[in-house]
Formats: C-alpha cells, sequence, structure tokens
C-alpha cells in the first residue's frame, strides 16, 4: 500500500525522516510511512501532470482547506477517486467560501472514500453528507519533544500565561486578556505572559497592556528580525532549501541550547509580553508558568492542552478545543465568554490538592494521543475497512 499525503504546509516532498515538534498533522504521513507532497509542488502542475504524479499511489489524504480550494479542487481531479478527506482548520470555515465552493466543498466529501477528523464532535455532521465512514483520528502528539521543558511546580513563579492576544480574529483573545486582568486583581496570580504573533506585535503589546494595567506602554522597542519564512513565501521561487539549511541549524535543540534573548520581549513589571518565533523557545518559557488561559471560540485540536498536560501545567479553555476537553474536563468551560468561571477555576487551582488532581489527570489521559496509541487507532481503520485502502484493480 503506497499512501500519499498532502498539504500546504511547505515541507520537502517524499518521505518524513521523523517527526515535527509542532504537532503538525503532517505527523500523521510520518507515522503512516506515506510519501508527503506540499502544495507548494502541485498546484504548479498541470492537470496531467499531477495524475503521473500521483499514478503510483494507491491512497491520497487531501486535507479539508478552504485557504487554497483551488489547489484542493485540482489534487481531488489528479487522483481519479482514489482519496480520503482529513480535517483542516475550523469546523465552520467553509462560510468563507463562495456558494458555488461551498458545493464543490460537499461534493468533494462524498466522493472521498473516507473523512478523518480531529473534532470528535463534528462526526455526526460529516455522517450528514456522506455515506462513507467518517473516523475520528487525532494527530500522534509527540510528548518526548515537550517534555524535556517541564519545571517543578516550587520553581515557578505565580504566572500565567495566555497563548494569544488580540491580533487575528478567531483565539478570543479580548476575553482571555479580561480573564487574565481579573485573576491579578484578586491577587490569585502575580504575572502574566502575553505570546503575540509578528503581525501588528507592537499595536497589541500596547492594547494588552493597557487592559490588563489601565496604564499606557512605554517601552523601548526590541528590534525584530526578519520572518524569513513569511518573506519567502512572497518569492516566485522555491526556498524550500533554503529553509532546510535553516532546520538543519535548529536540529537537536535541547532545552538549555534555547535561547530566549532571540525572542523579541517587552516587560514591564509583572507584565511580559513576548513575539512567537519558535517553538522550542515557547516552551522553554511555557514551563515557568503555573496556568494557561485559552478563551478560544473557534474549534481546534488543542495543542495548548496537549502541551500542558505533558508539563504539568493546568489549563483553561473551552469546549471548542477538541483535547481540552479530554484532558482537562474540570476546568473546560462551555462558554467561552464566562470570565467568573475563569476565575472560580483560578481560585480552586491554588488549592495544592486540586491542582495536582487535574495535572495528573491531564498526564494519564495524555498517554490516549502519544503516537503508539494513534498507531493503535490507525491500525484498526485499516483493519475493520479494507475497502478504503484497497489498491487499483483489486
Amino acid at each position: 500500500m503506497q499512501i500519499a499525503f498532502t498539504s500546504r504546509r511547505p515541507f520537502h516532498d517524499g518521505p518524513l525522516k521523523s517527526p515535527l515538534p509542532e504537532n503538525d498533522q503532517v505527523n500523521m504521513a510520518y507515522m503512516m510511512g506515506a510519501d508527503y507532497f506540499s502544495f507548494f509542488t502541485l498546484k504548479k502542475m498541470s492537470l496531467s501532470q499531477l495524475q503521473a504524479k500521483l499514478q503510483p499511489y494507491d491512497l491520497v489524504f487531501i486535507p479539508l482547506d478552504v485557504r487554497d480550494m483551488e489547489t484542493v479542487k485540482l489534487i481531488v481531479a489528479g487522483c481519479n477517486g482514489r482519496y480520503v478527506i482529513y480535517s483542516e482548520g475550523g469546523i465552520a470555515d467553509y462560510q468563507m467560501l463562495s456558494p458555488a465552493d461551498q458545493f464543490t466543498y460537499l461534493q468533494m466529501i462524498r466522493e472521498a472514500r473516507a473523512v478523518f477528523l480531529y473534532w470528535e464532535k463534528y462526526i455526526s455532521f460529516f455522517q450528514t453528507i456522506t455515506d462513507n465512514p467518517v473516523f475520528y483520528l487525532p494527530y500522534p502528539f509527540f510528548a518526548s519533544f515537550v517534555e524535556p521543558f517541564h519545571i517543578p511546580f516550587d520553581e515557578r513563579p505565580k504566572r500565567l500565561s495566555l497563548p494569544s492576544g488580540l491580533t487575528g480574529s478567531s483565539r478570543n483573545g479580548l476575553c482571555s486578556v479580561m480573564a487574565a486582568r481579573q485573576l491579578l486583581s484578586e491577587d490569585l496570580y502575580s504575572e502574566v505572559d502575553c505570546w503575540l504573533a509578528s503581525d501588528n506585535f507592537r499595536q497589541d503589546a500596547e492594547s494588552v497592556y493597557e487592559i490588563l494595567t489601565d496604564t499606557p506602554l512605554q517601552a523601548e522597542w526590541p528590534k525584530t528580525g526578519m520572518n524569513l519564512r513569511k518573506w519567502l513565501l512572497k518569492l516566485p521561487i522555491d526556498h524550500r532549501s533554503l529553509m532546510k539549511v535553516r532546520s538543519k541549524l535548529n536540529a537537536n535543540i535541547i532545552p538549555d541550547a534555547v535561547s530566549e534573548s532571540k525572542t523579541p520581549t517587552i516587560q514591564q513589571g509583572a507584565i511580559t509580553m513576548l513575539r512567537r518565533h519558535n517553538w522550542p523557545a515557547y516552551l522553554k518559557r511555557l514551563g515557568h508558568n503555573r496556568l494557561v488561559v485559552d478563551l478560544n471560540n473557534r474549534p481546534t485540536v488543542g495543542r495548548n492542552a496537549l502541551d500542558c498536560a505533558a508539563l504539568s501545567i493546568p489549563c483553561i479553555s473551552t469546549t471548542y478545543s477538541d483535547l481540552q476537553v479530554k484532558l482537562f474536563p474540570q476546568i473546560t468551560l462551555e462558554d467561552s465568554w464566562n470570565i467568573p468561571q475563569v476565575v472560580a477555576y483560578g481560585r480552586q487551582l491554588q488549592d495544592d490538592g486540586f491542582y495536582n488532581e487535574v495535572t495528573q489527570e491531564a498526564a494519564h489521559r495524555l498517554k490516549e494521543f502519544l503516537p503508539e496509541r494513534f498507531k493503535v487507532r490507525f491500525d484498526q481503520i485499516r483493519a475493520e475497512h479494507p475497502e478504503i485502502w484497497m489498491s487499483r484493480g483489486e
């Protein structure tokens, strides 16, 4: 059985030699032993070239990625029916499509041999679209990349972390910042880290700081390096060889080798605003926190909950994050705007017994999402549904 796995991420084509620390869905390709192909390569091909490229493969995994529907449609056409769909982005992202493309979206799902989702609660929605099998298959989480950044509880300050600021339209950052303000005002926590995207970093930092403190931010702004990947993506060249060199330079990163000084940072008193630039630097800082607050209101995998479970940090988040519900059921919100409940959970977590109960339960539940469990799930699907994997001519 030869499998091709496609996505819009600009990784190198071919077999994956190692998993990715970011828990990208491409790690599924690694676990399946599939060959990877980036949209970056496939979108440049004519239909006949694409058909020839995919001809050796018995099955092609295609993301339900509304950000590049033209390439998705091209790959579907090049598979001659030998494809399955896997989830990418948010469940409601189809609303960004034109009416015609929403119809095409349905047709691609209906004609796929199967659909693989990382949102378990939306299986029933997809089952109303297609008569073919729909499966819950969460990404394999390589906890071994995260666990080295664990810091004992007694060595952490009373600090909480916000995974995002105000920039963007899908993370409910304003509500998370307001919840942090309340937690500070009740002296449940004394410090806040807020991780901001590179886009609009200064305006985001100024706004977050003033919301938290009622004081305008006066600071010397750090020099920020160029976002190399974002710049290269705009060029009409295949930049992946340059990114490969950069990856080799960053390979085999261990916690002590991660330099926090490279993270653009604004710190004023108890408030620290940091610009995201690489995952190891984020994890090293995250390990020194006692709480994560993520009042996300967009259906996601729940990567924040995974990292927190591996680092023994409680994560207060919402039912919109699939794995939050599974890992931290005791501190999960049904309503993303219920700030009083966030504060109530913050008070409960001051009790060492409850804190340990929450983090130990999360560590136990995390085992269900490690690579070994992914392999068990995947092998079971293959055994119970041979029609999906059937080679041509069988």
